[in-house]
Order: C-alpha cells, then sequence, then structure tokens
C-alpha cells in the first residue's frame, strides 16, 4: 500500500525540510545512507548543510546554537557549566587534544574538523592567558579571527595549542556577558582595575574566550 508519508518523502522540497529537522548525528551517520537520492539532497542542499554546522547561517541577532553533536564529543570544549575550578582540568582537556584520540573521531566521521562550532559562527576567539608567581600575576590578551567561521578543527588546535605550555587551569567560555565565569579559576589574585577593563574590552569583541592559567618560577627563588 502506497502511503501519503511516502509521497511527501518522493518530493525534494518536503523532504530538505523535514531533514532540516533531523539531529546532526542521524543526518550524517544514517540519513545519508538511505539512498543515493538523500545523500545528494543533503551534500548539495544549503538548508542541510547549514542545519549539520558545514555552511555559516548568516547572524541575524539571535541567539548562538552551539553545535550538540559537537558538544556530545568534545564536552570541555563547550560545557562552560563545568569548567574551571569545579570542573574540567587541563589533563582532560590535554587527553582530548591528542592526535591519537583526535585521529580515532576523524577516522570515524571525517566531517567532524570541517563542522562549524556554532550557529551563526563564532567569528573571534579571545584567549587570556593568566601567569602567576610568587610575586605577581601576569596577563596576556589576544583576539584570533576565524572570517569564516570557526571549525572543530581549528578550535581543536587553539586548545591543543595553549595546553602545551603546561597550563594548571583551562576552560573555555561561551556566555560573554556572564562576568563572573569569565573571573572564575582556582589561582590567582584578583584583576587590578586596569586588567579587568582589558579583560572586559576583549570580552566585547569576541565570541568565545579561552582562559589558561600557568605558574611561573620567579626569578632568584
Amino acid at each position: 500500500m502506497f502511503l501519503a508519508s511516502h509521497a511527501v518523502l518522493r518530493v525534494p522540497e518536503l523532504l530538505d525540510r523535514i531533514l532540516c529537522l533531523v539531529d546532526i548525528r542521524s543526518l550524517l551517520l544514517a540519513a545519508q545512507l538511505v539512498c543515493h537520492d538523500w545523500y545528494n539532497l543533503i551534500i548539495h542542499s544549503p538548508s542541510i548543510q547549514q542545519a549539520l554546522h558545514l555552511r555559516p547561517r548568516r547572524n541575524t541577532g539571535g541567539e548562538r546554537i552551539q553545535n550538540a553533536f559537537l558538544a556530545e564529543l568534545f564536552p570541555p570544549w563547550f560545557d562552560n557549566d563545568k569548567a574551571g575550578a569545579e570542573g574540567y582540568k587541563p589533563h582532560e582537556f590535554l587527553r582530548m587534544a591528542l592526535a591519537s584520540n583526535r585521529d580515532v573521531l576523524l577516522k570515524e566521521n571525517p566531517t567532524l574538523d570541517r563542522m562549524l562550532v556554532a550557529q551563526p559562527p563564532v567569528l573571534r576567539v579571545g584567549i587570556w592567558k593568566k601567569s602567576h608567581d610568587m610575586r605577581r600575576d601576569g596577563h596576556k590578551f589576544e583576539m584570533l579571527e576565524f572570517p569564516n567561521g570557526l571549525r572543530m578543527g581549528e578550535f581543536y588546535e587553539v586548545g591543543q595549542k595553549q595546553l602545551l605550555e603546561a597550563v594548571s587551569d583551562f576552560r573555555v567560555v561561551w556566555d560573554m556577558a556572564d562576568t563572573k565565569q569569565l573571573k572564575k579559576g582556582k589561582y590567582g589574585r584578583e584583576l587590578e582595575v586596569s586588567q579587568m577593563k582589558k579583560m572586559l574590552r576583549l570580552a566585547r569583541k569576541v565570541d568565545v574566550m579561552v582562559v589558561c592559567s600557568r605558574f611561573v618560577r620567579s626569578v632568584g627563588v
């Protein structure tokens, strides 16, 4: 018996709308395998490619939504609630940043590297490096730009580069309006006024902030 639902799935425009509502995991790992027609529709449809976070969505001023599929696979890069002093430790990031672990995931699905970490895409990432010794704290601020949107491969490299500097605290902050989350950390002294201004100025310019701390040995100590 030919059902009406079968007829709907034969209309590309209707199927396009339906597949846009399917979760990313199912689109990547199941829907593309149904048949050649579905596969071709998925890889060529602008709307489905946006749903898969493979094509940037225009920023209309709405809320930025994290890539749920990537957040499931790489939680320390996305789970802001557990980041910092009470949550993920640097070695957890380091374990996930190892090339061998990354290769396992990419072997299963090489698309991961090309996926945008959020929609609308993250265009600017702030890096806040804090150094601590017995005498004082140091702060360095910089901004990385990604005109075509930050993709997981690039995000991975950003984290790995910072972790190679033997940090003692590492976190990724997604809400730039949450100053409490930005300032959270188990090490260091309170920010001076000038440092606070620099940090807030950077936060206003970027979409995501990577915060890392490390201890340094004072000269003569």
